[in-house]
């Protein structure tokens, strides 16, 4: 299952994410929102200015990824939900992809 947060910016500074992340229900894998694509292992590929292999990813390690557009950005956080759920979860891993 995967836990994905999605936000987008037209123009401007990023708005600060509010703490703890306020992850959404899960979806089952695979999954493709937009510009990412995650396959039933964890495979993470980023699709902007041509598919981008970004690794796998590591259970209950939160993730953000940045995506840099035309006048704008897509702001990703993922959390790959496997095995059983610590009490506490890591500090967020930034990917920026400009």
């Amino acid at each position: 299952m995967i836990t994905l947060l999605h936000r987008q910016l037209a123009h401007g500074p990023l708005p600060p994410m509010h703490e703890p992340i306020p992850f959404p229900d899960p979806w089952p894998l695979p999954h493709r929102h937009l510009y990412l694509e995650i396959t039933t292992d964890g495979g993470l590929t980023a699709h902007h200015r041509g598919p981008r292999y970004l690794g796998r990813l590591a259970p209950w390690q939160p993730l953000r990824i940045l995506v840099p557009l035309r006048g704008g950005l897509e702001d990703y956080y993922l959390l790959l939900q496997r095995g059983p759920r610590p009490a506490q979860l890591p500090p967020v891993i930034t990917k920026n992809l400009t």
